[in-house]
């Protein structure tokens, strides 16, 4: 039966011999695998950022850029009729829609003609 004082060792050994060496490599690697996580969780974090301003940006440039088309459409499309209810009389009421281009040259056309 051995006891707790039956040691397994060589003569002139002893069970730690530079016990601050192992303290300090164990304190060294639990450092160095704190600033692995931290720097980790850093970049992961600054990528997160990146991603949401890059999707907030896109989102809103993508909506304006959308606005400005349809506006230009609104703009360009041929001369048509439309038909409007009047809000004050009720009645129906038909005006020409001609091009933002066309209506300028009329518009300069009767200004110089005055």
């Amino acid at each position: 039966m051995m006891t707790h004082d039956d040691h397994h060792l060589l003569p002139g050994d002893t069970e730690d011999p530079h016990g601050m060496a192992t303290w300090a490599i164990g304190l060294g690697s639990a450092l160095v695998l704190l600033a692995i996580v931290l720097a980790s969780i850093g970049m992961f974090y600054r990528e997160t950022m990146n991603e949401v301003q890059e999707k907030s940006i896109d989102i809103r440039f993508e909506d304006r850029d959308a606005t400005r088309d349809a506006q230009h459409a609104v703009l360009d499309e041929e001369p048509h009729w439309v038909r409007e209810r009047d809000p004050i009389s009720g009645d129906i009421v038909h005006r020409l829609a001609i091009p933002i281009e066309d209506a300028m040259d009329i518009l300069a056309s009767e200004g110089d003609g005055s």
